[in-house]
């Protein structure tokens, strides 16, 4: 499924992305839920200096929307009707 997602350092969301704040806080959230449960491994992650680094973020890569044969043609047609262009 490589084409389907993509993958990126949670530090790196955190650093180029606008979300990237608001991923690692709901990441660190999880965590700290499972923490709140009990989990000692959670409360070990939480102590970890640079978790984000070692974090991967996968996403789903959106799906381009198929162009139906001849859509593009009668878009050019009505663009050409309605004078919105001129070919030349």
């Amino acid at each position: 499924h490589g084409a389907s997602v993509r993958a990126v350092r949670l530090a790196e969301v955190a650093a180029s992305r606008e979300d990237g704040r608001e991923r690692v806080e709901e990441f660190r959230r999880l965590v700290d839920l499972q923490r709140e449960a009990g989990s000692e491994l959670a409360a070990a992650l939480l102590a970890r200096q640079g978790l984000e680094d070692d974090v991967w973020l996968v996403e789903p890569i959106p799906a381009e929307a198929p162009v139906p044969a001849g859509a593009a043609v009668a878009t050019v047609r009505t663009a050409v009707a309605e004078q919105a262009v001129t070919l030349r």
